[in-house]
């Protein structure tokens, strides 16, 4: 079996995660491209976002899916539990990288000052709409709505690329876009109600991978890479 440093997968890894970042900034730091797509579902007149409240965004997409993905995790910790030896560790890397990329996508919103779009001053609120690197002034409440966080939950399955690369890089390739359209559907959904700016979740995703990608580092980053899908622990 034919083999190349994992190092070689890590460091393309890392370029992509920094040249996505500088796109995003550019996109979404320098132009007013989040306000541009939230205006489409805010009512001016009203002064409210009409879908905020819809049941189907609130309670379907917001808690079902959610629940379904937590339900997902728990199926994968039993399936663990149930096997020995590096299948077992495998199972549970599948399961840690689902819990926690969203875990740290909560852990920054909890320390965020950018505000949900609902509390911006432009859509009725009284927050601010600050630049990522500046702080809210002093007296204001914190928007604490940084990275997406819903968005999170649906980004977490990215892990699954790596159990498909075991596989096949076809399949590699449809659980990578499965996972990413349905962390969009998910955000999309907050964008509808105003919870969130596009941008947020964009974040999300970015923080998701990475975060993935680190913890498959950690590991199984000592490893070597086979060129051989079918016979891979570890994505070329």
């Amino acid at each position: 079996m034919i083999t190349q440093p994992a190092v070689g997968f890590y460091r393309r890894q890392s370029l992509w995660l920094l040249a996505s970042a500088c796109l995003l900034l550019l996109l979404f730091e320098l132009t007013r491209l989040d306000y541009w797509i939230s205006n489409a579902f805010y009512d001016a007149a009203s002064r409210t976002f009409p879908l905020q409240n819809a049941w189907f965004l609130e309670t379907v997409v917001h808690k079902w899916v959610k629940y379904a993905l937590l339900t997902l995790a728990v199926g994968l910790g039993v399936q663990a539990w149930r096997t020995r030896g590096s299948e077992r560790r495998f199972y549970l890397f599948l399961v840690a990288g689902m819990l926690l990329a969203p875990t740290v996508v909560s852990l920054l919103k909890a320390i965020s000052d950018r505000p949900c779009p609902w509390d911006t001053l432009e859509y009725g609120g009284s927050l601010p709409h600050l630049p990522l690197w500046q702080s809210l002034p002093a007296g204001l409440k914190p928007g604490h709505c940084f990275p997406g966080g819903h968005a999170s939950g649906g980004f977490g399955l990215l892990v699954f690329w790596f159990w498909g690369r075991q596989h096949s890089s076809r399949r590699a390739a449809l659980l990578w876009s499965g996972a990413l359209l349905l962390g969009l559907l998910m955000g999309w959904s907050q964008v509808a109600r105003g919870a969130h700016f596009l941008s947020h979740n964009l974040w999300s995703a970015w923080v998701c991978w990475a975060v993935i990608v680190a913890l498959h580092a950690l590991c199984y980053g000592r490893k070597a890479v086979s060129l051989q899908p079918s016979e891979a622990t570890l994505p070329e």
